[in-house]
């Protein structure tokens, strides 16, 4: 126990006459050997991820291109909600009722100055 003691006297003069060889070296000595062995390590990691992804053939592209249908926003939201409404209610129908006059309507290519005019 000593000498540790002696050792830590002897190492805090010589930090205290030459802090940058006695503390700054052996520090960046430690940040570059955990650089050195940590970068292969992280590599690995990457390297066996990319292993799992597979890689598609031109093939297999073009087959999965062919299957796919083009997607209409305003469709799947009432398929969503038709199949929404099924589930709650079996037998429920949409009804359209009649508009009441002088109210706008919102379809595309008529205003709501249309409805005033009639």
């Amino acid at each position: 126990m000593t000498r540790f003691f002696e050792w830590k006297l002897w190492y805090r003069n010589k930090s205290k006459r030459n802090p940058l060889l006695w503390v700054g070296a052996p520090f960046m000595g430690s940040i570059l050997l955990v650089w050195v062995f940590a970068i292969p390590i992280a590599q690995i990691k990457f390297t066996r991820r990319d292993e799992q992804v597979k890689t598609l053939t031109k093939e297999e592209q073009l087959d999965l291109n062919k299957r796919r249908r083009k997607v209409n926003v305003n469709e799947e939201y009432y398929r969503i909600m038709l199949d929404k409404m099924q589930q709650e209610s079996g037998d429920y129908e949409n009804k359209r009722v009649p508009r009441l006059s002088g109210e706008p309507t919102w379809e595309p290519g008529s205003s709501s100055n249309e409805a005033e005019d009639k």
